[in-house]
C-alpha cells in the first residue's frame, strides 16, 4: 500500500515541470493570437484606411537641410505617411496628412501606434491644418525604428475625435530602411568638413 503512494507521489512530481512549462506555452501562444486578433479587429474597420507600399526619397528643406524620408500613401492619394529623418542631428520625425483635417495650430493629438505582436509605443502630436506633427524622443524613436523592422503591420489609433484606426502595410518597409540608413550615411559625410593636413 505504501509503495503504491510512493509511486503516485513521485508521478505527480515527475509531470509537474511539464504541466508548468505546458501552462507558460499556452499563456505565450493564446497572448500572440489575441493580440493578432484585436490588431486586425481595429484594422478592419469599415472607416479604416489602408496605407500602402512604401517608398523612399530625400529631399533638401527650406533652410538648405537635406533629409532622408519613408512615404505611405492613404487610398486616392487623400493624405500620407511620412518618416523624416535630418543629419547632422538625425532628428526624426513623423508626418500624418489627410484631406479634410481642420486642425488648429498646436493642438495636441494623443497617437498610439500599435505593432503586430510587439505592442505598442505613445506618442503625442500637434495638429497644423490638415497634418499633425510628432516629434519623437530618442528612446520612442529607437523603439519605432526596431519595432517596424520586425512587425510585418502597424495600426496608427487616434486617441481622440473619431478619425478611425490607419492601417499600415509593411511591404517594401525593409527596402525603404535599407535605403534610409544609406542616404543619412551619405549627407553625413556631406555634412563633414574637409579635413587639412596641417
Amino acid at each position: 500500500m505504501s509503495r503504491k503512494n510512493v509511486g503516485r507521489n513521485h508521478t505527480r512530481v515527475y509531470f509537474f515541470p511539464y504541466l508548468v512549462e505546458m501552462k507558460k506555452i499556452l499563456i505565450l501562444v493564446s497572448a500572440i493570437f489575441f493580440n493578432s486578433l484585436t490588431l486586425e479587429a481595429k484594422a478592419q474597420t469599415p472607416y479604416s484606411p489602408i496605407i500602402g507600399p512604401w517608398q523612399f526619397r530625400s529631399n533638401q528643406t527650406s533652410d538648405g537641410l537635406w533629409q532622408c524620408q519613408m512615404v505611405t500613401y492613404l487610398p486616392n492619394r487623400a493624405g500620407l505617411l511620412s518618416i523624416n529623418i535630418s543629419d547632422p542631428s538625425r532628428k526624426m520625425s513623423i508626418f500624418l496628412e489627410k484631406s479634410g483635417w481642420d486642425i488648429p495650430d498646436g493642438t495636441q493629438v494623443p497617437i498610439d501606434i500599435v505593432f503586430e505582436k510587439h505592442g505598442l509605443i505613445n506618442f503625442m502630436g500637434y495638429g497644423k491644418g490638415d497634418a499633425i506633427i510628432i516629434i519623437p524622443n530618442e528612446e520612442q524613436k529607437i523603439k519605432f525604428l526596431i519595432r517596424s523592422t520586425f512587425s510585418k503591420n502597424f495600426i496608427l489609433h487616434f486617441i481622440k475625435g473619431n478619425e478611425g484606426v490607419w492601417f499600415v502595410t509593411g511591404k517594401y518597409m525593409k527596402e525603404a530602411m535599407k535605403n534610409m540608413s544609406t542616404c543619412l550615411d551619405y549627407i553625413h559625410q556631406l555634412s563633414q568638413p574637409p579635413t587639412q593636413p596641417y
